[in-house]
């Protein structure tokens, strides 16, 4: 059965902006470099949404605070209701090493795994990622697969 939308690569959706925003980031802070890599290990790990509070104990709340209000505004990772969550899809990348995803399909709830490494997936896959225009710029991050 044939889709009503495009499939398409990653390169296909590559521009000049986004490109632009990716030098952006690199330029962030050594705390909030520092909390990334904590973030990342931790949910590659498989912890779930990390509460931004205690994520650091040994520093103040408003450093912690501000670090991840940093990597947020690069939309590096993504903040709900107090905790932290980041986009799956780009953990192997950050890491430079494979990873596998456990998660859901947001439409009918079947279980996905999808085996990826820092240049892709390892394994043939059907799973598709949804990319649309949104509205609220908050729900910038890819979420779902």
């Amino acid at each position: 059965m044939a889709s009503g939308y495009a499939v398409k690569q990653a390169a296909d959706l590559m521009d000049a902006a986004f490109l632009a925003r990716w030098t952006d980031r690199e330029a962030i802070g050594p705390l909030a470099r520092r909390a990334l890599g904590v973030i990342i290990r931790r949910l590659a790990a498989g912890e779930g949404a990390l509460p931004v509070t205690g994520l650091f104990p040994d520093l103040a709340p408003g450093e912690v605070a501000d670090a991840i209000a940093e990597l947020d505004h690069h939309d590096l990772v993504l903040v709900e209701a107090g905790a932290v969550v980041l986009d799956a899809l780009g953990v192997a990348a950050l890491m430079g090493e494979a990873v596998t995803i456990h998660s859901r399909c947001h439409d009918c709830g079947d279980p996905l795994v999808l085996r990826t490494g820092p240049e892709g997936p390892l394994e043939p896959t059907t799973a598709m990622v949804w990319v649309g225009t949104r509205e609220d710029i908050r729900a910038k991050a890819c979420a779902g697969l």
